[in-house]
């Protein structure tokens, strides 16, 4: 527990945490990026990077939407697009639902990325070593965990929704004091057909949407003359204040491409 000061001892406190000026902390700032340039990476999909102005280190971004209708596939579309760009960057993905095996075989060509060789859910202590020995390892600082609930064991939670809030949190801090881009796959509760999913469909939603900076919903678009599209949905970007903006999208050569204006292409 932190000590009490006397007004002397405030006037003369010097340390790392002491109280400064704006200023003061932009010359800091950029002190330490000198020859560091700050991570930002694009998804390759031109109206979502739009929407966002991509994606930079210290965010956690929410990729959400019902069973089955994209969520990886958004995040494997990323993952190749990162990886083979003249200079690529390499993520690392805890895919928590599929075995190896499977997982990789949902690339049409397997990109250049990190995983971890076993993966041991429920366990953050494990999660957070991986990230940081990927990242003394590899200079990886993207994280793409699919998905939240593998996290926390719900069986040994007392208090589910209040614990999800706390991993989340967690996540959030770890990408500000690591300087990580971290992507979270999250699961919705169940919705009527035909209902539009949102970010207050996600489950434990109020805790999880709080600490996101970026929401992104994926949808699929039923329809036998549309078949493979989706709709994606900004609804939430803390830098650029976009809510509910949407990106149409098609699953083409094994990857999501957009689609000029609508669902008619």
């Amino acid at each position: 527990m932190e000590k009490s000061l006397s007004d002397d001892e405030l006037l003369e406190y010097q340390g790392n945490d002491r109280v400064v000026s704006s200023y003061e902390i932009q010359e800091s700032l950029k002190l330490k990026r000198q020859g560091n340039e700050p991570l930002t990476i694009t998804s390759g999909i031109p109206t979502l990077d739009r929407y966002t102005e991509g994606f930079r280190e210290g965010e956690l971004v929410i990729v959400s939407g019902p069973t089955g209708e994209g969520k990886t596939l958004l995040m494997q579309t990323i993952t190749h697009h990162i990886t083979n760009k003249d200079e690529p960057v390499m993520p690392i993905w805890f895919s928590f639902e599929m075995p190896p095996a499977h997982f990789l075989r949902c690339f049409p060509d397997v990109p250049y990325f990190y995983m971890p060789l076993e993966l041991k859910p429920y366990k953050w202590q494990w999660f957070y070593n991986r990230c940081r020995e990927n990242e003394l390892k590899h200079q990886s600082r993207i994280i793409i965990i699919d998905h939240l609930h593998f996290l926390l064991d719900f069986f040994k939670s007392g208090n589910p929704s209040i614990e999800i809030g706390g991993v989340v949190r967690k996540l959030k801090r770890l990408s500000v004091d690591r300087r990580y881009i971290i992507f979270l796959v999250a699961h919705i509760r169940m919705i009527a057909d035909g209902t539009k999913a949102s970010l207050r469909h996600i489950r434990d939603s109020s805790f999880v949407t709080q600490e996101a900076d970026t929401v992104i919903m994926i949808q699929r678009y039923v329809s036998e003359k549309k078949e493979n599209q989706a709709e994606l949905t900004v609804d939430k970007c803390r830098w650029t204040g976009t809510m509910g903006k949407k990106v149409f999208v098609k699953k083409i050569d094994g990857y999501l491409r957009e689609l000029t204006d609508d669902f008619s292409a």
